[in-house]
């Protein structure tokens, strides 16, 4: 029997604060259902990390965006041979939700060089470093 991370395309999902790693088996990378299906994995990963998400039928507004090692943006997923072993794959959903207008949509970040002492929004801690110690929306 084979090991599994030769038969499985191994990468990750990342939303938000939440990375998570997925594999697809190298069968299923065949034909036109591939995008199909890294936006059904995708809308899983969000309805598991963002269960109140008022976005209905999100499979249908997601963006898959390649991230490079440093976690810029490269370009988007639109074909199988993007995929390579240990990527990372940024979830953007696009248009506001139908149930809540008023409801923040996810943002389009790039890694920011803070100049002065900075606090995370999220979490409330410090930024270290002297270069790209965080995102920031554009």
């Amino acid at each position: 029997m084979s090991d599994a991370r030769e038969d499985d395309g191994m990468f990750f999902f990342q939303s938000g604060v939440y990375r998570q790693p997925r594999a697809i088996p190298r069968k299923d990378f065949g034909g036109g259902g591939f995008m199909e299906l890294m936006h059904n994995q995708a809308a899983d990963f969000l309805d598991y990390y963002y269960p109140q998400h008022a976005y209905v039928n999100v499979r249908t507004r997601i963006s898959l965006v390649l991230l490079d090692d440093s976690g810029n943006p490269t370009g988007r997923l639109s074909e199988v041979s993007q995929l390579t072993p240990g990527i990372c794959l940024l979830i953007a959903v696009t248009g506001p939700p139908e149930s809540h207008p008023n409801l923040l949509v996810p943002h389009n970040v790039s890694v920011h060089s803070y100049l002065s002492p900075t606090f995370c929004d999220y979490c409330g801690e410090m930024l270290y470093g002297l270069i790209r110690q965080g995102y920031k929306c554009l």
